[in-house]
């Protein structure tokens, strides 16, 4: 397969923005002539054939609902159950059927509610006391339970708190035979994602699949451009301190992937790479020579066409975007994404890629229909997270 240069000049870009930088200062890469290692093809004439996604099919919007409902129900155990007809009274490890309304003093509280939810005895699922204080009473049955929530309960403002559950018991069923639902309006109220109806959810899960479409699209070209063009330049061998910065990078990314696992970097590459220590240094020398030959490159464009970037353009995009990635202020993310210089080549190649998809024909091919792709979430649907039951859930996700 053909190595995408962008792409490992990208994620190279991205480890920066993620922390992985060295302090500006170090850096005298900036000073680099690029003429001096590139010599430009003729781009205007240059041709590039992309492979995109055709237009969303309502087959594959009905295989993208399944996946994401039937991930939902086994994430969250929304399944429902075989009832007993013949079992009245609650036993642990049974499966009950129940209504409840949870109150502090004479209010009822958030998440706190719900009607007709599954519940096994002896889970865990719900704070201490609620499903053994259910144990020994009768289908039809209303319990009232005198708990206290948990000191550290991930709600704080239920932490500690005393409060009353109003339980009915519904009906006693068989935890070894469980089924998927039927996925109604009824069943996407339950999940709390902000659709009232089926059809509301299925809307949002084709603008969402079309702007991933839309996303892969610009991706697919910005790499097929980037490929010809790199392939009509001469590019001499970088400079190695060019050279040497990428591969501490990428160095300094896995060494920190080690570290957030809890393991040496040898462990690390070995297991999560599937690499030895010898093969990853090659393969690190490897991507950091390309990253800096499609650095040269795109800076040689950027000299030919005067595209610059300007220090008023540098402070406005990190003010703009240092908290989306939980930085207090533009300067500590300048500085931890590697400083001036380094953010500049970020900036640069944004504008050095619009104006390649200016002069660059591109031709589209509708893409071959796949094997399905593995379970994946929307992005509204992701949101949802089961409130009906988290008040009194200890073991929902977080």
């Amino acid at each position: 397969m053909k190595k995408k240069i962008w792409m490992i000049f990208a994620i190279v870009t991205t480890l920066l923005v993620a922390g992985c930088g060295k302090k500006d200062e170090q850096s005298g890469s900036d000073s680099i002539n690029p003429d001096d290692y590139v010599k430009l093809g003729n781009l205007e004439q240059l041709e590039a054939t992309v492979e995109v996604e055709g237009a969303v099919t309502e087959e594959q919007i009905e295989q993208q609902i399944s996946s994401e409902l039937n991930y939902y129900v086994e994430m969250a155990n929304l399944y429902e159950y075989e009832e007993i007809p013949d079992k009245t009274v609650v036993e642990d490890g049974d499966v009950v059927n129940i209504d409840y309304e949870g109150k502090e003093g004479d209010t009822a509280f958030e998440g706190g509610t719900a009607e007709g939810a599954y519940l096994t005895i002896g889970s865990g699922s719900f704070i201490e006391g609620f499903e053994a204080g259910l144990v020994g009473h009768s289908v039809g049955e209303e319990v009232d339970l005198n708990l206290t929530f948990p000191e550290n309960y991930k709600s704080e403002a239920m932490a500690g708190k005393a409060v009353v559950f109003h339980v009915k018991i519904n009906s006693i069923h068989d935890a070894e035979k469980k089924f998927v639902p039927e996925f109604n309006d009824e069943f996407i109220k339950k999940l709390n994602f902000g659709f009232s109806t089926m059809e509301e959810y299925r809307a949002d899960v084709k603008t969402y699949m079309e702007q991933q479409n839309a996303t892969k699209k610009e991706t697919a070209i910005s790499d097929a451009i980037w490929d010809v063009v790199y392939e009509a330049c001469e590019v001499s061998e970088p400079p190695k301190e060019m050279v040497d910065e990428v591969k501490e990078r990428v160095y300094k990314n896995a060494e920190d992937y080690a570290a957030q696992a809890g393991v040496e970097f040898s462990e690390f590459v070995n297991t999560n790479m599937n690499m030895t220590e010898e093969e990853f240094e090659a393969e690190a020398e490897s991507v950091s020579v390309e990253s800096a030959k499609a650095k040269l490159v795109m800076r040689a464009i950027a000299k030919q066409q005067k595209i610059e970037i300007s220090q008023k353009q540098i402070t406005e995009s990190a003010e703009s975007e240092y908290a989306q990635y939980g930085y207090e202020n533009a300067e500590a993310y300048l500085e931890a994404v590697g400083g001036e210089t380094v953010y500049k080549d970020y900036l640069l190649s944004q504008k050095v890629d619009e104006y390649l998809k200016t002069i660059i024909t591109v031709h589209e091919v509708e893409k071959q229909e796949e094997a399905p792709a593995e379970d994946t979430v929307s992005g509204n649907s992701a949101d949802g997270d089961g409130e009906s039951q988290e008040a009194v859930s200890e073991n929902t996700a977080e």
